[in-house]
Formats: structure tokens, C-alpha cells, sequence
């Protein structure tokens, strides 16, 4: 099945960086060169150093580092920085049958990673294929739950109301992502606050269904930049935590009946606007996209969470 897909299209590994995250860069790519079944392409997207930069915000880079320099590696420099640039970045340059694969700069992938990725993606050539991933919850009311309502998937699954998340990396076809939504630059704002929901957008648009499969992220280790050591927390009084614990029960609640707690609530009150002027304006998407009908193939497999 592998070489089938090696036949078929080329298999692209993306990702994005910045200067004070290098050092996980390195063992993130070292660990994609590692893999049982290599990539044809892999996209390295980097932030060149600005006026700004040099003045204190130092996210950009002067030199592209020499470990980089390798015969599967391409770095370059993008215009204009993001995460969400990983995908979009490689957009031009991939054909149809490429399998685009994103990760994240921060994750050890464990050597079998990649392989299992694309065998999943032969399986399921129409379908955007993840490790990990939330389920896109509405309540009793037929209200979207807030972002932090939506549960994380647990078994493998393939349905149409889910979010893949990344970390565990996320592979995509280009037939399966909207142009006109990645080239609109008025949802852009969307993409700086949770790439996520900007890269499922896209792949919603042309109706595409989602498999998870959480053992993809079996044996990937996560490096944290920014660990505040232990010291650093501070002792919890009771009284604070019982205005904690009061907190989390009152965002729960919250949480349930939609309230927007988050940015990423506001960039989803985004999403529904554009699919609702989407469908008004796109026949074919209404027909071949009923909610009820998804929404019904999510409640089979999370029945106490899904009305």
C-alpha cells in the first residue's frame, strides 16, 4: 500500500519554525529523517529576521541553520510568518495526488510514524488523516458546545464533525482543501489563532470527512519550550482553590451553551458565518453536505455527547 502511494503522488512533510525554537526543530527533523518510510519533500518554513526582530522580538533568522542542509530538506523563508503557513506555503508547488503532511516543530516522531500515516491515507484517500482530535459537540439545544466542550477522540474514528489537531500530525490532499477559502485573506485572522480550525475550514468546504486514529500519536514525544521550572508555581491556598474549582465549574457551564470563553470561539463564530454565506452562495455544498445526517454518523460513535 505504501509503495502504491510512492507511485501515485509524492509524500510531502511540512512544518514551521521560528528562531527560539530551533533546537526542537533539529529533533523534530532529525526524527523525520529517522523514519522507516522516507518523505520525497521535506518543507522547512522560517521567519526571515526583520528591523523588528533586531530591535528585541527575536522570531526571525539570519541563516538558515547547515543541518538543514540535506537532499530531502527544502528551507525556506516565508513572507508572512504563521503556523497556518505550513500548509499554505506548500500549496502551489504539490499536485493533486501529493500527500501533505504537517507536523509540528516540537514532536519527536516515533520511526513507524510516517509510515502509518500513509497507509492510513491509502485507506482512506478522501479523507484528511490524524492522530489526534476533538468532535465538533453540539448541545441539547442544537447550540455548538464551546471549543473546550468539544471532547478529544479516543478511538479510531471517521466521520465529518471532527477537528483534527496537530501535534500528531495531520495529512491532506490538495483536492480536499478549498482554494477560494485558503485565498481569502479576511480569514486569515482566523488562521493566527487556531490553525486548526482554519486547516479544517478548508477541507470542510469541499465536504471532506476525517479519520482519527489516536495510535498515530503512540510513541511521539512532545519537547516543551517554554517549561516554567517548579519553584516557579505557586502554592494554591484553599480559598484560591475553591475559586478554581468555582471557575471550572462555572466555564463548564458556560462551555455547554456556547458562551465564546476563547479566542478560538471567536475564530469558530467565524467558520459558521463563512459556511453559512458558503452554502448560500454554493447549491452543490448544501446538497452534498447535511449536518443531521453527519451529525447522526458522529452521535453513533459519541451517543452521550452528540445530540
Amino acid at each position: 500500500m505504501i509503495d502504491a502511494m510512492m507511485r501515485t503522488g509524492r509524500i510531502v512533510v511540512t512544518c514551521t519554525s521560528t528562531h527560539d525554537r530551533l533546537e526542537s526543530l533539529f529533533y523534530a527533523v532529525t526524527s523525520i529523517l529517522r523514519q522507516s518510510v522516507q518523505p520525497d519533500v521535506i518543507y522547512i518554513n522560517l521567519p526571515k529576521l526583520s528591523l523588528r526582530d533586531r530591535q528585541g522580538d527575536a522570531q526571525g533568522i539570519i541563516d538558515i541553520p547547515e543541518w538543514l542542509d540535506h537532499e530531502l530538506i527544502e528551507a525556506r523563508y516565508m513572507n508572512t510568518p504563521g503556523p497556518y503557513q505550513k500548509l499554505i506555503s506548500v500549496y502551489e508547488v504539490v499536485s493533486p495526488n501529493d500527500l501533505v503532511i504537517t507536523i509540528d516543530d516540537n514532536v519527536i516522531y516515533q520511526r513507524e510514524w510516517l509510515a502509518k500515516v500513509v497507509t492510513a491515507a491509502e485507506r482512506y484517500p478522501n479523507a484528511v488523516i490524524c492522530g489526534r482530535a476533538r468532535v465538533i459537540s453540539q448541545n441539547v439545544l442544537g447550540r455548538w458546545k464551546s471549543y473546550h466542550r468539544w471532547p478529544y477522540v479516543h478511538h479510531i474514528t471517521y466521520a465529518f464533525w471532527i477537528l483534527p489537531v496537530g501535534c500528531a500530525g495531520i495529512a491532506y490532499r490538495k483536492s480536499l482543501l478549498c482554494e477560494a477559502f485558503l485565498r481569502d485573506r479576511q480569514c486569515l485572522p482566523m488562521a493566527s489563532v487556531n490553525e486548526d480550525l482554519w486547516f479544517r475550514t478548508a477541507s470542510l468546504l469541499e465536504g471532506a470527512y476525517v479519520y482519527v486514529d489516536p495510535k498515530l500519536n503512540t510513541g511521539n514525544i512532545v519537547l516543551s519550550n517554554n517549561e516554567l521550572p517548579i519553584k516557579a508555581v505557586p502554592s494554591l491556598k484553599s480559598q484560591s482553590r475553591l475559586k478554581r474549582a468555582w471557575l471550572a465549574v462555572k466555564l463548564s457551564a458556560l462551555g455547554y451553551f456556547g458562551a465564546e470563553i476563547g479566542k478560538s470561539d471567536k475564530a469558530w463564530r467565524t467558520v459558521n458565518q463563512y459556511l453559512l454565506h458558503y452554502c448560500a452562495m454554493s447549491d452543490p455544498f448544501r446538497d452534498d453536505i447535511d449536518e443531521g445526517r453527519d451529525r447522526r454518523i458522529v452521535k453513533k460513535k459519541y451517543p452521550s455527547r452528540i445530540k
